[in-house]
């Protein structure tokens, strides 16, 4: 799945200002771009669209979404009084998928994260974007048959999307339950998955109007580790080879380290494969850069590789000042074996 397009953010920008001014629409444009351009390309961009009056069409379908959203969001809200008044255990299997979306953000709210983004109706991936501890976290939730076990491949996808949305971790809600061979990379693709058994208590609590469950059965290590944050940006230049997974460790004396795993989405290989990091500081510098390669040789379709790599030279003093790191992948297709 492709990110948003600038078409698909203006859609955005007209279904929460009816008729947004030339100074948001450029800011807009400007953002999208990631860089500076010359003020006559921008103005050639916005002429473009702004004669696109599909655009204002598209809002208006946005704005009805959301005030559904809202609709659907006061029943959930009303069966969850209904069975805290009642000392009843609410039914999650007869929740419709809107409705059991509904649910898990009222859960996620109730557990005390801030709900970033909802994306629109072209993202079909990535339910809500969360923070909470300094980390954003992507959500996605499946409503399925109680017994039905959800493989692998179901979510797989939904692990790329959360690096181009530059995500911390990703948490899947089910009201069924994941296969051994998806539990047993939970914590290798640095995701939290919460299935019919973690579940129903989570939502006993938000019925009961409590809140002890939520170190046992929510994420539980948001704050351990490293007390370094960095804001992660991804570039991608290129989409046939996909950030799986990617975190950071800081230990003293040790430097600062970066460990993933870069997936080959394509058909065919690619070759002389690196990572190029820039770590910047809370003036929005550029103070530490570097060029890793990671393999010289073939990475056949579907192979997958991991990575460990270190910024040795970062002294302990400055560690604190840093803020976010940009990583941009690098490498030659290969259209002959």
């Amino acid at each position: 799945m492709k990110p948003p397009t600038l078409y698909n953010k203006l859609v955005e920008l007209y279904s929460v200002k009816e008729q947004p001014d030339n100074e948001s629409i450029e800011r807009c444009v400007q953002n999208y771009l990631h860089k500076q351009h010359a003020q006559k390309k921008i103005n050639n961009i916005i002429s473009q669209l702004s004669c696109n009056k599909q655009i204002e069409k598209e809002s208006k379908k946005h704005k009805n979404k959301k005030a559904l959203s809202s609709y659907i969001d006061s029943i959930v809200l009303g069966r969850i009084r209904e069975a805290g008044n009642n000392s009843t255990v609410m039914d999650i299997d007869g929740l419709d998928e809107i409705k059991f979306k509904s649910l898990i953000k009222q859960l996620i709210i109730h557990f005390g994260y801030k709900v970033l983004y909802i994306p629109p109706v072209y993202s079909h991936t990535i339910d809500m974007i969360i923070s909470r501890d300094n980390l954003k976290i992507a959500v996605f939730v499946i409503k399925h048959e109680p017994g039905f076990k959800i493989k692998s491949h179901t979510i797989q996808k939904t692990k790329y999307i959360s690096n181009m949305y530059n995500c911390d971790k990703l948490m899947v809600f089910t009201n069924a339950f994941f296969s051994d061979e998806l539990k047993n990379k939970e914590t290798g693709m640095n995701m939290t998955l919460i299935d019919r058994k973690k579940l129903l208590p989570l939502v006993q609590d938000i019925v009961d109007n409590r809140r002890e469950t939520e170190k046992e059965l929510l994420i539980d290590n948001m704050s351990e580790g490293s007390t370094l944050f960095l804001e992660k940006i991804i570039k991608f230049p290129k989409t046939k080879v996909q950030v799986a997974d990617i975190g950071y460790n800081h230990k003293e004396n040790e430097g600062l380290s970066f460990e993933g795993k870069l997936f080959n989405t394509g058909k065919k290989p690619v070759s002389n494969l690196s990572l190029f990091i820039k770590i910047f500081d809370r003036n929005d510098s550029c103070t530490y850069e570097k060029n890793f390669p990671i393999l010289e040789g073939l990475m056949d379709s579907n192979q997958e590789i991991a990575f460990n790599v270190c910024f040795e030279d970062i002294p302990g003093k400055n560690m604190k000042n840093l803020c976010r790191y940009e990583l941009r992948l690098d490498y030659k297709n290969v259209y002959k074996i």
